[in-house]
């Protein structure tokens, strides 16, 4: 009888560990951005965990030192310095916008599962362009206005490589700085 009743207590725990697991896992190794998410859809973090195991053998970002190596490539020519990447996980697949605290829109229109976030800095080495309120990075990459609160020691989001093709994905609008 003894053993019957153990049975009772150890399934149940067994079942909630099991699906507990990928939760912290999860909540761990994806952007901050997404935090929360996998709480209140715990089936995301498994399908977090299944494109992870799918694309593990393919993908060319299979880490994350390997995706801050390809992001320091990406902006190396611009005045934006990549400090760190995080990964971003799209069951959906609907588009993804993220503003930053300057206005600039970075969107993806049709982003792939796995996306590796890149968090950088402005680089005080690179100078403004005279006479413009806008730094010395290319227009198909994000730049801060001078003026805004997005200043030299301040970490945000800078733009967006695919997880598996290590290619820089993603479009940078910026806002409207005229005066209305």
């Amino acid at each position: 009888m003894r053993p019957v009743r153990h049975l009772f207590w150890i399934i149940p725990a067994v079942i909630l560990l099991l699906l507990a697991l990928p939760l912290p896992i999860a909540e761990r190794f994806t952007s901050p951005n997404q935090d929360g998410e996998y709480a209140t859809h715990p089936i995301r973090a498994y399908g977090l965990i299944v494109a992870l195991l799918r694309a593990s053998n393919s993908a060319q970002l299979g880490n994350s030192g390997k995706a801050l190596s390809q992001a320091k490539a990406v902006f190396s020519a611009s005045s934006l310095r990549p400090t760190r990447v995080k990964l971003l996980y799209f069951p959906n697949r609907k588009p993804y916008v993220y503003y930053t605290r300057a206005g600039v829109a970075l969107t993806i229109m049709d982003p792939p599962r796995l996306v590796w976030e890149v968090w950088g800095i402005l680089d005080p080495s690179q100078p403004l362009a005279p006479g413009s309120d806008q730094g010395t990075a290319p227009t198909t990459e994000a730049t801060f206005p001078a003026s805004s609160s997005a200043t030299v020691s301040s970490v945000e989001v800078i733009g967006f490589l695919d997880y598996v093709t290590g290619k820089q994905i993603g479009t940078h609008v910026q806002p409207n700085l005229s005066p209305t």
